[in-house]
């Protein structure tokens, strides 16, 4: 299962050992995903494509400003 970790924690597993998770996506069993803890350091459920979706949205609006007045530069100065 693939988590995406937003604030870096360590866990401590029931055998004592520790495994530390950095800011980013993991690959870890389903007992990591799920435990208590962890939750507590993921990205809310969501939230990774809601803000994708926003950049994109932004990045489109910018591309479409952009040759908008691209086009307005490149029209004959009589024209404007």
């Amino acid at each position: 299962m693939q988590i995406q970790v937003v604030k870096p924690f360590t866990l401590t597993h029931q055998d004592g050992t520790q495994q530390a998770y950095g800011v980013g996506v993991h690959d870890v069993p389903d007992i990591v995903a799920e435990h208590w803890y962890t939750k507590l350091h993921l990205a809310a459920e969501g939230a990774v494509a809601k803000v994708e979706g926003e950049i994109k949205s932004l990045v489109d609006t910018a591309a479409s400003r952009g040759k908008k007045a691209a086009a307005e530069q490149a029209a004959p100065a009589d024209a404007k």
